[in-house]
């Protein structure tokens, strides 16, 4: 499952990747999606099955679950 985790700033979606770079999983900075039309122009796309727990100490605003291109929000 790809998870997306949207943020306030650009400097916590980058925070956030250096956060995630030691994950078992792997992460990838991106334009925000229009569908969204949240506060940063960047997003972090994560491949797993649960909000990743290297997320504790990151500032994400909202984790939204991709499915092809619908967005359905899992955490706000």
């Amino acid at each position: 499952m790809i998870l997306l985790y949207t943020f306030k700033t650009i400097s916590a979606a980058l925070d956030a990747e250096q956060a995630f770079k030691n994950a078992p999983f792997s992460c990838k900075v991106i334009p925000m999606p229009r569908a969204l039309g949240v506060s940063c122009n960047y997003a972090i796309t994560v491949e797993s099955d649960t909000v990743a727990d290297e997320a504790a100490g990151v500032e994400y605003e909202k984790v939204f679950r991709c499915t092809g291109e619908a967005y359905e929000e899992i955490i706000d």
